[in-house]
């Protein structure tokens, strides 16, 4: 496909998210109309097909058949699918514990050794900041469970705080454990560039890919720390609007002439900013890291980074544990419920259902990440003991 010719006309929309990146755009023909219909927009996709070259549809296309209408069209690489599917996570979801203990023998052999080594990994980008590590390993592992009329369970964003010079060193980090990582800077210039839409645009010439509009399961990285001050033009606001739809509703805005969609998302946020990030975000985390100019280095050292071997153990961990069911045992709900209570009472009404709601994410998240399905009492005690290590480094600093 990479030595195809063929001609694109300089008016044609931007039909790839990331253009700076190096990329092919394609037709592809699915001529099974009932699979075709399983396929959704940013799904990623295997297929075996014959490679052709051919025009895109226009609105008109089962009407305007003629030959100057088909010469007039931009040609693109075309594949006729032979055999299409999405494409398989990285580990079966029922993957046995032998298996697992298998790709975990360079860490040793159980999900905490795995786990523990994931930590120390993500500190060391963090200027050693254990409990923020905590924060970004449960982020990694959220995803969409559950989008039932207009509730949305699974997702996690973290809002990174008071962290320096790390934005490089993180990207890097996660790059070697997330199958696809993207880095959006945020800035009144960037915001306001009517050239970069964030959400999906629909143009005269066809459909313009915004740059958010990525693969499920992608991490994406909202790095504020470079927002000055300014006033947002009309593009500024709606990239704003489709920020704030991505994190509260997990869908991209597709924008028409004279309507608008909404399509379904599903990324992993991690939001870096000075103070107090401008979007909404489930949790803050403010840094209390210990920095020296070691830790401070723009790149990882080559002695930091893990073997393949250990890298694929903690990829492995990653994938299997994002895959995980949960539930909660009517014993633990109770004991929720009276903590609940006390909590209010004790705080004169100030923890609230929002609070609590943080918490069971955190502990369904925490319990995941030890590899768990169900939430125990010792987890649900840790989940609050790790939320109250976060809002202490937060409180203080409120007026």
């Amino acid at each position: 496909m990479n030595n195809m010719r063929v001609e694109q006309s300089q008016h044609e929309p931007k039909r790839t998210p990331l253009p700076e990146y190096s990329n092919i755009t394609a037709l592809v023909k699915v001529y099974d109309i009932d699979l075709a219909d399983k396929f959704k927009t940013s799904d990623v996709l295997d297929m075996i097909g014959l490679l052709d070259v051919g025009t895109l549809p226009d609105a008109n296309w089962d009407l305007d058949i003629s030959e100057f209408a088909a010469a007039r069209a931009p040609a693109l690489p075309c594949v006729h699918t032979l055999c299409v599917r999405h494409a398989p996570p990285l580990v079966a979801g029922s993957m046995s514990s032998t298996a697992l203990s298998t790709t975990f023998a360079p860490l040793g052999t159980t999900t905490s050794d795995v786990r523990n080594a994931l930590i120390r990994f993500l500190a060391q980008a963090l200027d050693g900041d254990m409990l923020m590590a905590e924060y970004v390993l449960l982020a990694l592992l959220g995803k969409v469970h559950i989008r039932r009329n207009g509730i949305i369970i699974g997702p996690f964003s973290v809002n990174l705080t008071g962290l320096e010079h790390v934005q490089l060193r993180l990207v890097e980090t996660l790059r070697q454990l997330m199958p696809a990582v993207v880095c959006q800077p945020l800035s009144v210039g960037s915001l306001n560039d009517p050239t970069q839409p964030l959400y999906v645009r629909g143009t005269d010439s066809g459909i313009q890919a915004g740059r958010l509009q990525l693969a499920p399961g992608t991490c994406l990285i909202l790095d504020e720390t470079k927002m000055d001050e300014g006033e947002l033009n009309e593009a500024g606001v709606k990239n704003i609007r489709a920020l704030l739809s991505l994190l509260q509703y997990h869908t991209l805005p597709c924008v028409f002439p004279y309507s608008e969609m909404d399509l379904p998302a599903d990324l992993v946020f991690i939001i870096l900013s000075q103070g107090k990030s401008i979007l909404p975000a489930d949790v803050q985390v403010h840094s209390e890291a210990q920095r020296n100019t070691t830790q401070n280095s723009a790149h990882l050292s080559q002695s930091s980074i893990p073997s393949p071997s250990t890298l694929h153990a903690m990829r492995v961990y990653l994938a299997h544990a994002r895959q995980l069911t949960f539930s909660i045992p009517t014993h633990v709900s109770e004991q929720i419920q009276n903590d609940f209570v006390a909590l209010r009472r004790d705080s004169r009404g100030s923890f609230d259902q929002n609070d609590l709601q943080r918490c069971l994410s955190t502990a369904r998240l925490l319990s995941l990440s030890h590899g768990c399905t169900e939430l125990s009492a010792d987890l649900w005690q840790m989940a609050k003991s790790l939320d109250l290590a976060r809002a202490s480094r937060i409180e203080p600093r409120v007026s």
